[in-house]
Protein backbone atom coordinates (compact mmCIF):
# COMPACT_ATOMS: atom_id res chain seq x y z
CA UNK A 1 0.00 0.00 0.00
CA UNK A 2 1.41 3.20 -1.46
CA UNK A 3 0.49 6.27 0.67
CA UNK A 4 0.06 9.50 -1.45
CA UNK A 5 -1.21 13.32 -0.70
CA UNK A 6 -3.81 14.60 -2.05
CA UNK A 7 -3.44 17.62 -4.56
CA UNK A 8 -2.13 20.97 -2.54
CA UNK A 9 -1.70 18.58 0.45
CA UNK A 10 1.71 17.98 2.36
CA UNK A 11 2.93 16.84 5.89
CA UNK A 12 2.24 20.21 7.02
CA UNK A 13 -1.27 20.73 6.24
CA UNK A 14 -2.19 17.31 7.40
CA UNK A 15 -0.37 16.80 10.39
CA UNK A 16 0.12 20.70 11.77
CA UNK A 17 2.27 19.27 15.16
CA UNK A 18 4.18 17.22 12.32
CA UNK A 19 4.33 13.70 11.17
CA UNK A 20 3.33 11.43 13.92
CA UNK A 21 5.67 8.72 15.30
CA UNK A 22 4.55 5.41 13.68
CA UNK A 23 6.83 2.99 15.76
CA UNK A 24 5.85 0.85 18.49
CA UNK A 25 4.86 2.70 21.85
CA UNK A 26 7.49 2.77 24.68
CA UNK A 27 6.94 0.82 27.78
CA UNK A 28 8.51 2.26 31.20
CA UNK A 29 8.18 1.54 35.15
CA UNK A 30 6.54 4.98 36.21
CA UNK A 31 8.76 5.89 39.58
CA UNK A 32 7.23 6.81 42.95
CA UNK A 33 6.78 10.62 43.56
CA UNK A 34 10.04 12.20 44.07
CA UNK A 35 8.37 15.01 46.77
CA UNK A 36 6.48 11.82 48.85
CA UNK A 37 9.95 9.67 48.58
CA UNK A 38 11.54 12.63 50.15
CA UNK A 39 9.61 12.81 52.65
CA UNK A 40 9.28 10.09 54.16
CA UNK A 41 12.53 9.58 53.85
CA UNK A 42 13.17 12.10 56.26
CA UNK A 43 10.62 11.52 58.85
CA UNK A 44 12.42 7.86 58.61
CA UNK A 45 15.72 9.85 59.71
CA UNK A 46 14.24 11.90 62.02
CA UNK A 47 12.81 8.79 63.24
CA UNK A 48 16.77 6.83 63.42
CA UNK A 49 18.46 10.29 64.73
CA UNK A 50 16.11 9.71 67.88
CA UNK A 51 16.57 6.28 68.54
CA UNK A 52 20.13 7.33 68.02
CA UNK A 53 19.15 9.72 71.34
CA UNK A 54 17.44 7.24 73.60
CA UNK A 55 20.09 4.74 72.66
CA UNK A 56 22.97 7.25 73.92
CA UNK A 57 20.47 8.38 76.99
CA UNK A 58 20.26 4.57 78.10
CA UNK A 59 24.03 4.07 77.81
CA UNK A 60 24.99 7.62 79.88
CA UNK A 61 22.00 7.23 82.54
CA UNK A 62 21.79 3.41 83.05
CA UNK A 63 22.77 3.71 86.22
CA UNK A 64 20.70 6.30 87.27
CA UNK A 65 17.54 4.81 89.78
CA UNK A 66 15.11 5.97 87.45
CA UNK A 67 16.51 4.45 84.56
CA UNK A 68 17.48 0.99 86.23
CA UNK A 69 13.71 0.56 86.72
CA UNK A 70 12.77 0.23 83.05
CA UNK A 71 15.27 -2.39 82.11
CA UNK A 72 18.01 -1.12 80.68
CA UNK A 73 19.15 -4.08 78.72
CA UNK A 74 15.59 -4.38 77.45
CA UNK A 75 15.61 -0.79 76.05
CA UNK A 76 17.97 -1.87 74.10
CA UNK A 77 16.13 -4.50 72.40
CA UNK A 78 13.29 -1.86 71.73
CA UNK A 79 15.64 0.56 70.30
CA UNK A 80 16.52 -2.16 67.50
CA UNK A 81 13.31 -3.19 67.07
CA UNK A 82 12.35 0.93 66.40
CA UNK A 83 15.60 0.77 63.50
CA UNK A 84 14.28 -2.04 61.71
CA UNK A 85 10.83 -0.50 61.43
CA UNK A 86 12.15 2.91 60.79
CA UNK A 87 14.22 0.80 57.94
CA UNK A 88 11.48 -0.45 56.73
CA UNK A 89 10.16 3.39 55.55
CA UNK A 90 13.43 2.96 53.03
CA UNK A 91 12.41 -0.85 51.53
CA UNK A 92 8.82 0.20 51.26
CA UNK A 93 9.27 3.50 49.57
CA UNK A 94 11.93 2.61 47.58
CA UNK A 95 11.07 1.74 43.95
CA UNK A 96 13.10 0.07 41.21
CA UNK A 97 13.06 1.80 37.66
CA UNK A 98 13.78 -0.86 35.04
CA UNK A 99 12.46 -3.97 33.56
CA UNK A 100 15.50 -5.15 34.25
CA UNK A 101 15.76 -5.13 37.26
CA UNK A 102 12.14 -7.23 38.70
CA UNK A 103 14.52 -9.64 40.46
CA UNK A 104 15.35 -6.71 42.68
CA UNK A 105 12.13 -5.90 43.33
CA UNK A 106 10.77 -9.37 44.60
CA UNK A 107 14.21 -9.53 47.27
CA UNK A 108 13.40 -6.04 48.29
CA UNK A 109 9.06 -7.18 48.52
CA UNK A 110 10.25 -11.08 50.49
CA UNK A 111 13.14 -8.91 52.88
CA UNK A 112 10.99 -5.75 53.57
CA UNK A 113 8.33 -8.40 55.39
CA UNK A 114 10.99 -10.11 57.50
CA UNK A 115 12.39 -6.47 58.72
CA UNK A 116 9.04 -5.37 59.43
CA UNK A 117 8.02 -8.35 61.26
CA UNK A 118 10.80 -8.66 63.15
CA UNK A 119 10.99 -5.02 64.59
CA UNK A 120 7.86 -5.23 65.40
CA UNK A 121 7.39 -8.60 67.60
CA UNK A 122 11.23 -7.16 68.91
CA UNK A 123 9.21 -3.86 70.42
CA UNK A 124 6.21 -5.66 71.31
CA UNK A 125 7.30 -8.64 72.81
CA UNK A 126 9.24 -6.84 74.58
CA UNK A 127 6.10 -4.14 76.33
CA UNK A 128 4.66 -7.47 76.72
CA UNK A 129 7.43 -9.08 78.82
CA UNK A 130 7.67 -5.62 81.05
CA UNK A 131 3.55 -5.26 81.27
CA UNK A 132 3.77 -8.95 82.44
CA UNK A 133 6.65 -8.21 85.23
CA UNK A 134 4.51 -4.75 86.35
CA UNK A 135 1.11 -7.83 86.61
CA UNK A 136 3.32 -10.09 88.39
CA UNK A 137 4.00 -7.52 91.32
CA UNK A 138 0.58 -6.00 91.49
CA UNK A 139 -1.05 -8.97 91.82
CA UNK A 140 1.55 -10.50 94.08
CA UNK A 141 1.75 -8.31 97.17
CA UNK A 142 3.31 -10.17 99.42
CA UNK A 143 6.88 -9.08 101.55
CA UNK A 144 8.38 -12.75 99.83
CA UNK A 145 7.59 -12.02 96.30
CA UNK A 146 10.96 -12.64 94.13
CA UNK A 147 11.44 -10.29 91.36
CA UNK A 148 11.17 -11.33 88.48
CA UNK A 149 14.59 -10.91 86.92
CA UNK A 150 15.54 -9.08 83.14
CA UNK A 151 17.43 -12.78 82.10
CA UNK A 152 14.23 -14.46 82.75
CA UNK A 153 12.24 -11.49 80.41
CA UNK A 154 14.99 -12.00 77.71
CA UNK A 155 13.85 -16.05 77.47
CA UNK A 156 10.12 -14.85 77.03
CA UNK A 157 11.09 -12.52 74.38
CA UNK A 158 13.27 -15.10 72.61
CA UNK A 159 10.52 -17.62 72.28
CA UNK A 160 8.28 -14.88 70.79
CA UNK A 161 10.91 -14.03 68.21
CA UNK A 162 11.60 -17.67 67.70
CA UNK A 163 8.01 -18.28 66.62
CA UNK A 164 8.18 -15.63 64.29
CA UNK A 165 11.62 -16.26 62.71
CA UNK A 166 9.79 -20.05 61.72
CA UNK A 167 6.56 -18.42 60.28
CA UNK A 168 8.81 -16.38 58.58
CA UNK A 169 11.03 -19.20 57.66
CA UNK A 170 7.82 -21.73 57.04
CA UNK A 171 6.22 -18.56 54.54
CA UNK A 172 9.22 -17.59 52.94
CA UNK A 173 10.56 -21.49 52.24
CA UNK A 174 7.15 -22.40 50.51
CA UNK A 175 7.14 -21.32 47.01
CA UNK A 176 3.19 -20.63 47.06
CA UNK A 177 3.48 -18.29 49.79
CA UNK A 178 6.44 -16.74 48.55
CA UNK A 179 5.99 -12.68 47.41
CA UNK A 180 6.36 -12.47 43.47
CA UNK A 181 7.05 -9.18 41.29
CA UNK A 182 4.72 -8.68 38.48
CA UNK A 183 4.41 -5.50 36.35
CA UNK A 184 1.22 -4.06 35.39
CA UNK A 185 -0.30 -1.10 33.91
CA UNK A 186 -0.38 2.37 36.37
CA UNK A 187 -3.67 3.15 36.05
CA UNK A 188 -2.93 6.37 37.43
CA UNK A 189 -0.80 7.77 34.86
CA UNK A 190 -1.58 5.45 32.13
CA UNK A 191 -0.16 6.84 28.75
CA UNK A 192 1.48 9.98 28.18
CA UNK A 193 2.73 11.12 24.86
CA UNK A 194 6.12 12.98 24.66
CA UNK A 195 6.89 15.95 23.19
CA UNK A 196 8.23 13.95 19.64
CA UNK A 197 4.80 11.87 19.63
CA UNK A 198 5.95 8.90 21.62
CA UNK A 199 3.69 7.01 23.32
CA UNK A 200 4.78 5.93 26.77
CA UNK A 201 3.22 3.04 28.39
CA UNK A 202 3.98 3.39 31.93
CA UNK A 203 3.84 0.34 34.29
CA UNK A 204 4.12 -0.23 37.89
CA UNK A 205 5.75 -3.37 39.87
CA UNK A 206 3.76 -5.25 42.89
CA UNK A 207 4.27 -7.98 45.04
CA UNK A 208 1.69 -10.38 45.04
CA UNK A 209 1.83 -14.08 45.47
CA UNK A 210 0.74 -17.30 43.68
CA UNK A 211 -1.96 -18.42 46.22
CA UNK A 212 -3.77 -17.66 49.31
CA UNK A 213 -2.63 -14.50 51.82
CA UNK A 214 -2.63 -16.53 54.66
CA UNK A 215 1.06 -16.49 55.31
CA UNK A 216 1.29 -12.76 54.93
CA UNK A 217 -1.54 -12.57 57.79
CA UNK A 218 0.29 -14.76 59.77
Amino acid sequence: ITFSFKTEENEYTLWEDGVPYDGLGVQTIHPNNLCLQIIYYIMASFGMIFAGVCLVFNIVFRKRKIVKLTSPNLNYLIIVGSVLLYTCVYLYVYSVNSFDRQDLETFICNFRIWVFSLGYTLCFAVILSKTWRIYYIFNNPTAKKKAIKDWILLIVILIVVTIDLLILLIGTSIQDSRLTTVDTIDIEHEITITSDGITNENHVFICTRNQSLIWLGV
